[in-house]
Formats: structure tokens, sequence, C-alpha cells
């Protein structure tokens, strides 16, 4: 008695197409995979808004006066409120702010705010600019803070005349 080995009778198709169902296997199984790896990477936490009180853009002061690109912030607490004064460099030529926003995440507090030129004009030049945000006192605990996405270097006593 012969044993039927479909090996053996297989058509050429039959061999032509196999190949392919394996790979098709093969990624099917890839991408289903990589779905639940990525599905099981946490997305990181929402921002979370914050309290803000008050907003205050105090406009140009002229050069920057260190290192560009890097903001600085001083913070004043006061009873039921924390205010940081903020100074960043930026092109010249803008004369307001708007959306003025501040949000926590993951216990950081960013400020941010847009600029803008009544004029639709500005110069080729950095400029140093200051903005006062006051947020509610669930902000004396922020261990840093960031402007606009970028780091903020804090800095000491709030600055005179201001």
């Amino acid at each position: 008695a012969s044993k039927f080995c479909i090996w053996q009778h297989a058509s050429p198709l039959f061999w032509l197409l196999e190949p392919m169902k394996i790979s098709l296997l093969l990624f099917i199984s890839l991408a289903a995979l990589t779905a639940a790896l990525g599905a099981s990477e946490k997305a990181p936490p929402p921002a979370k808004a914050a309290d803000l009180l008050s907003f205050e853009f105090l406009g140009c002061s002229g050069d920057p006066s260190e290192e560009i690109g890097t903001p600085k912030a001083w913070r004043f607490e006061s009873q039921n409120k924390v205010t940081f004064l903020v100074r960043h460099s930026e092109s010249c030529g803008f004369d307001r702010a708007t959306n003025a926003t501040a949000s926590y995440r993951n216990g950081h507090l960013n400020l941010s705010y847009r600029l803008s030129s009544s004029n639709n004009m500005a110069a080729a030049c950095e400029c140093e600019y200051w903005a006062k945000f006051t947020v509610g006192p669930a902000a004396r605990k922020v261990p840093s803070i960031t402007f606009n996405g970028v780091s903020v270097r804090l800095a000491g006593a709030w600055p005179s005349g201001l």
C-alpha cells in the first residue's frame, strides 16, 4: 500500500502560491504584534489647564542681555497666587501678545503666549520680551516651568522696578 503525499501530487500553482501565503501570514502577524505593542505604550498625560488669574505683556526692552534662546523667569508668591515674570528672546517688531495660557503636565508648569505685530512686520534682529503670568497657589509646588515648551531658567530675586 502506498501512502498518498500531497507534496508529490501538488500542482505547479500550489508551489507558486505557498510562499505568498506564508508571506501574507507573516505580514499579518507582524502588523498585529506592532499594533499590540503600540497600544501598550502610554501616551503622555494631557495637559491640565492651570488657573491663569492674569496676564500682562510688558513688551520689548531692547537687545537680549544674555544668551538667546534660554527663557528666564522670576517667581513671586503672595497669599493666594504666584506670579512669574518671564523674559525671552524673539524677533524684533512684535507689539502684542495673545492666547496666554498656563497648563500643568507631569507636575510641571508651562506658560505660553503668541506674539504678533499690529502692522504685520518683524525685523531681522532679536529683542528681549517680558510678560507676567499670575496663576493660582498650586504653582507653588511646581519644580520647574517651561515657556512655549522650552525649559526656563528660574532666577533669584524679583528684578527691581517691576
